[in-house]
């Protein structure tokens, strides 16, 4: 009986320890995740913005060709 109860106070006083330990365990892995999840966030966000930027260049390059193609052929009409 005596020795169970030391068995048990031994076990009592070294669990708070792992359950700190996990529970620091858990908090280190959540803020990696969410420090993971930002990053993919603002490289989607870049990777949108750049698309969108190309899609625009290619646009006015695309409205430019056809002015300078116009103006070609409205040229040669005169």
């Amino acid at each position: 009986e005596a020795w169970r109860r030391r068995r048990r106070r031994r076990v009592e006083s070294t669990l708070p320890d792992k359950v700190q330990k996990l529970r620091q365990g858990n908090h280190e892995y959540d803020q990696n995740r969410q420090d993971d999840q930002a990053a993919a966030n603002k490289l989607m966000e870049n990777e949108k913005e750049t698309k969108l930027d190309d899609e625009m260049e290619t646009e006015m390059e695309t409205k430019l060709d056809d002015q300078k193609h116009d103006s070609y052929y409205y040229e040669e009409e005169i």
